[in-house]
């Protein structure tokens, strides 16, 4: 059920404010990734077969991954699954189903049941732990609760006596034949849905094993339970048993001998209440407790009791978890975010190194953090519902490093600058320790090596460097690692100046016929290296992309040219990309196109030079047509005008705007009555904005003569 190792010899009277000073940050080769459980109430770490259980029961099932948190089964149909515990030799899995009132037990190897052990109506079971043959289980609700036994093989198999007011029937001669698990199902977020197979249908349980497990209750005499205990046992000293009530304030801290099969208290005590969760030590003598209150992690022996040191945490601890070679881990609430994983490896004059899994809280109800059996690997969860996630921290025992890297925002090329920075530790680094810096630039975008820095006193770190290009000059320190320490990594960024080049483009502000052929010239000036330039043709109206229209090196003077067939106003951008020396820059030039427009009259009779202009002569009877041809665009339309002439002087004889057709041309009557003797004259023109587009520029058509005869 829990982790059950801690090493008395370890002592850490540690400062509490040492134990805070490294913002963790998980090493490397760490895991992080999402997992499929929404409440864990317990995790067991099986190291037979490399598999890590826990328990979900908001969702009634119990998720097993593998080392690296992909799931490999879901075993279902287990309501409200509580407490796990593992048997010595980790080849059977029992589960405290408070929801339907039994313990159930898997082989580890086949995830099939093999036993199910009914505890009575309404005991709700909920805690667990194993030894010599017998399941220890604390049941039932609030003052309720009390603590239970299960004798999988007991020496005389006959039915207890039964307890004062019975809350559950005798055990049975028979118990009742385990269920076929329904077929696992994938969970949301499992990675390796293909690893989760139905396994095959369990055999019946053996029926003389059948007959031989007995349940007892109200073992724990003499003391009144605000909460089901929780229980804790040594496979290597199998006759101490230990709970813990944490319900109140004033519950208590119980060793009991097991050895005769029945609970006898050795020694009993008030610790404060509200524990959240306990680990024995490897040596089976003393045991750590998370809770009560605040910073409160404390090992007791179970000989008296009586505190032997309490560990430095900056909250309120959660859960914890001893290694076989005795290092301590717990978790804390961590509401500043600064550190919520610690691990105590040390002795007396070393922290504990820390580290932050979780932005958030992390989880505050069940044991969610666990030592492989190895004390290689610690897991742990963070989060909670669909947000938690599973983290392995493969080198637990090393202390994170933090560091950082100051350089100028701003800088000059070819002249010094200084960039400082620190590098921190809970365990502290020596004066002298070797970093590496890099530096990247234009000129060296994979990185130049600036060679090996010393770190100086008090974690901090100072060096100079003339940068040779200019642009974003980014300096990376690298500390790598020892056998204490994970690595780190941090770096800054620098802007150096360069200087701005000459670059020029022709033809700004200049307005050409439709579809005349306009040469463009960039000039570039001085530059480093770099003496590419590119030309970019940006036409008018947003169904023409702007367009790279020529790419080159410069010729001797420092020119590129192309030839554009203009039809649309239009903005051309020539472009220098920079160098290590010289800044980008770019330079544009807007020129504009004219529409092609026309106009015929029609309707005349003969046509004449007179007056200096070629007249069309038109009877008054007779309706004149005006015809206009111009470039065509969709929803253009184009402006008619027509003047008089009266002493010597044109005057406005009314304007209109009429649409064009698809193919660009407009027809229009001029309807009588007609005076004769009048000289008129008519002309299109385009208008860039009240003509419906704003592709072209203003063009006016030329004016075409009329006159109207008797």
């Amino acid at each position: 059920m829990r982790s059950r190792t801690l090493p008395t010899a370890t002592a850490l009277a540690v400062l509490f404010s040492s134990a805070v000073l490294a913002t963790a940050v998980p090493a490397v080769a760490d895991t992080d990734r999402p997992i499929a459980v929404q409440d864990t109430d317990d995790t067991v770490v099986d190291g037979v077969h490399q598999r890590i259980y826990f328990s979900d029961r908001y969702q009634n099932r119990i998720v097993v991954t593998d080392y690296s948190g992909k799931a490999v089964r879901v075993l279902t149909d287990l309501p409200q699954v509580r407490d796990l515990e593992l048997s010595a030799d980790s080849g059977t899995l029992y589960a405290a189903v408070q929801g339907a009132d039994k313990i159930v037990a898997f082989d580890t190897a086949t995830y099939a049941r093999t036993a199910e052990y009914p505890t009575g109506t309404g005991t709700r079971p909920s805690r667990l732990a194993h030894s010599a043959g017998t399941i220890w289980f604390g049941y039932g609700d609030q003052w309720d609760s009390g603590l239970g036994a299960v004798d999988l093989a007991p020496a005389t198999p006959e039915t207890p006596a039964t307890p004062e007011t019975p809350t559950t029937p005798e055990a049975p001669a028979e118990p009742e034949t385990p269920t076929t698990p329904e077929t696992p199902t994938t969970p949301e977020a499992l990675t390796t849905p293909e690893a989760l197979t139905t396994p095959e249908a369990p055999e019946a349980p053996d029926a003389s094993a059948a007959a031989d497990p007995v349940v007892r209750l109200d073992l724990a005499a003499g003391f009144d339970w605000s909460s089901p205990p929780m229980l804790y046992t040594d496979p290597d000293n199998p006759d101490t048993l230990v709970a813990l009530d944490g319900g109140i304030s004033s519950a208590p801290l119980v060793v009991y001998d097991i050895s005769t099969g029945t609970p006898a208290v050795r020694v009993s005590a008030q610790k404060g209440g509200f524990y959240d969760d306990a680990a024995l030590t490897p040596d089976g003598q003393s045991v750590v407790v998370a809770g009560p209150g605040n910073r409160a992690l404390t090992e007791y022996r179970l000989s008296d009791l009586a505190q032997v040191r309490s560990y430095p945490v900056k909250d309120e601890p959660l859960t914890v978890s001893v290694a076989a070679d005795g290092t301590v881990a717990a978790t804390v609430r961590d509401t500043d975010d600064i550190g919520d994983t610690y691990v105590f490896s040390g002795g007396a004059d070393q922290p504990a190194s820390v580290r932050n899994l979780s932005s958030g809280w992390m989880p505050g109800w069940g044991h969610t953090l666990s030592w492989s059996p190895d004390g290689a690997k610690l897991f742990a969860l963070s989060g909670s519902g669909d947000s938690t996630r599973f983290h392995a921290m493969d080198e637990p025992r090393k202390y994170p490093a933090t560091m950082t890297v100051n350089a100028p925002a701003n800088a000059t090329r070819a002249k010094s600058l200084t960039v400082s920075g620190t590098l921190n530790s809970a365990l502290k680094l020596p004066a002298g320790t070797p970093l590496t810096v890099t530096r990247t630039d234009l000129d060296s975008p994979n990185g130049k090596s600036l060679g090996s820095k010393s770190l100086g006193s008090g974690g901090k770190f100072t060096f100079t460097d003339t940068p040779p290009a200019g642009g974003k000059v980014t300096y990376t320190v690298k500390y790598a690692g020892d056998g204490t320490h994970t690595p780190v990594t941090a770096k800054d960024t620098v802007e150096v100046s360069r200087a701005k080049p000459t670059l020029k483009l022709n033809n700004n502000g200049k307005v050409y016929a439709y579809g005349a052929d306009v040469k463009f010239t960039a000039h570039l000036g001085s530059t480093y290296k770099n003496r590419k330039v590119e030309i970019w043709a940006d036409p008018f109206g947003s169904d023409k992309p702007n367009k790279l229209v020529k790419s080159g090196t410069v010729n001797s003077s420092g020119n590129l040219s192309v030839t554009l067939d203009l039809k649309r106003d239009a903005k051309v951008t020539a472009k220098f990309a920079g160098d290590s020396r010289y800044q980008p820059r770019s330079v544009s030039s807007t020129v504009g196109a004219r529409v092609k427009v026309s106009t015929t009259i029609s309707g005349h009779y003969k046509t004449k030079s007179s007056w200096g202009q070629k007249y069309h002569y038109i009877s008054k009877n007779k309706d004149p047509k005006f015809t206009t041809t111009m470039t065509a665009h969709p929803g253009r339309q184009h402006r008619l005008q027509m003047e008089f002439s009266y002493n010597g002087r044109w005057h406005d004889a009314g304007t209109q705007y009429f649409p064009l057709g698809s193919a660009g041309i407009s027809k229009v009557t001029l309807q009588g009555p007609h005076e004769p003797g009048w000289r008129m004259r008519v002309r299109s023109s385009y208008y860039n904005s009240t003509s419906g587009d704003t592709v072209n520029s203003t063009t006016h058509g030329s004016w075409k003569y009329f006159i109207f005869t008797g």
